[in-house]
């Protein structure tokens, strides 16, 4: 008798509801993957799109409205700074800047900024020139630069320093001395 009970098969309606307990565990199991696949591709694309330059530059830019509308100035101006970190070439920035420096009725730096219409990149690339060389050709090349017919100056250490600042101590080069103001630049934090 045990031996039938073990061969006997379970009635239909058994095999059917394990049936629809299996396709409803499988479903679940299907939902569950697919909603944890959306999740990671919602959340990647969030992170991916947050770390794009242009949406950080107009993020920044953004902050510095508001601080203009709440008359922060410094804030406005120290927002546009970092959005220039990002992206330097942001034009939408140095209008900003412009704007915070107007509002904040410093009318020589709004000029300054405001004369701004486009950028040079220099820079010595290479590995079998010395340092040295190295470092006085890209004096040169920044003071070649900065005789320009409307060059405002030398950005670094979120300053502009004027061109003929510039050129003073790139003169050191004629009187065989290196240029180190040139090339180190101290900055004092608050």
């Amino acid at each position: 008798m045990e031996r039938d009970r073990r061969k006997k098969r379970p009635s239909a309606a058994v095999r059917a509801r394990r049936r629809k307990r299996r396709r409803r565990a499988v479903l679940v199991q299907r939902l569950l993957v697919a909603l944890f696949g959306v999740i990671i591709l919602v959340g990647g694309s969030a992170v991916v799109w947050n770390m794009l330059p242009g949406i950080r530059v107009a993020s920044k830019l953004s902050a510095a409205d508001e601080y203009v509308e709440t008359k922060d100035y410094d804030e406005a101006i120290a927002s546009c700074k970092e959005a220039l970190k990002i992206d330097s070439m942001s034009v939408e920035a140095y209008k900003s800047m412009a704007g915070a420096y107007l509002s904040k009725e410093d009318q020589e730096a709004a000029e300054q900024v405001k004369k701004q219409q486009a950028h040079l990149l220099v820079a010595v690339l290479g590995r079998k020139m010395p340092p040295i060389e190295g470092g006085e050709l890209l004096v040169k090349l920044t003071a070649c630069a900065c005789q320009q017919a409307g060059a405002i100056g030398v950005y670094a250490n979120d300053t502009v320093y004027p061109a003929d600042y510039y050129l003073y101590f790139a003169g050191m080069l004629k009187e065989d001395l290196f240029p180190i103001f040139n090339l180190v630049w101290i900055g004092l934090y608050k």
